[in-house]
């Protein structure tokens, strides 16, 4: 969890929040990293985190998925990694085959992650928007900040390594993770579905 003296940031991996933190500090915020930077909003003490505006950000499904292998495999991670259960029985240095193994062995591994992290927050972000999304929340929670230096701020831990959807992995994904597409209002970009097999 990151907070400043009126927000408190969950950070779901793979959602922008390295960027977030950066576009703080450029911002004039001062931030202080509470627990471990992926924590959950359960368990923190309350006096810590209610009297301020809490929020996440959440990422498409398939942009997630996506993501998540990428940033692993460009970076030279190795297949025994165990951090989480998606490195612990799906990961694969070929894509399809990890978004099968992650549709077969973890369905709705996203959706359940994305309620652990968004239960009780009062924003939840999407990382498609993820700057206008964050000036939202600090105008809401009436932080003082420069906005055109946070609107400025490069992007930040962008994934190395290239994959692609097959309509078949589409489909695996959007089934597995439906409650995610509808609870987020998250569709399938026509781009993708018009890629071949």
């Amino acid at each position: 969890m990151l907070i400043t003296q009126k927000i408190a940031f969950f950070h779901i991996p793979k959602t922008g929040g390295v960027w977030v933190d950066r576009a703080l500090n450029r911002g004039g915020l001062f931030t202080r990293q509470v627990d471990h930077m992926h924590s959950y909003p359960e368990g923190h003490d309350p006096n810590l985190i209610n009297n301020r505006f809490k929020f996440a950000f959440v990422r498409n499904p398939l942009w997630w998925y996506r993501s998540f292998w990428s940033f692993r495999v460009g970076n030279g991670i190795s297949l025994s990694r165990q951090d989480t259960i998606l490195d612990k029985v799906c990961m694969s240095l070929m894509f399809s085959e990890f978004i099968e193994n992650c549709c077969r062995e973890t369905p709705g591994h996203l959706s359940g992650l994305y309620d652990a992290y968004t239960s009780g927050l009062d924003y939840v972000g999407r990382t498609e928007n993820l700057c206008d999304d964050l000036i939202h929340v600090l105008n809401a929670s009436g932080e003082t900040f420069n906005e055109s230096t946070v609107r400025e701020t490069p992007m930040a831990n962008c994934s190395k390594v290239e994959a692609s959807y097959t309509p078949r992995l589409i489909d695996l994904i959007y089934k597995s993770e439906r409650k995610a597409f509808d609870k987020y209002g998250y569709e399938i970009p026509l781009e993708t579905i018009l890629e071949k097999d």
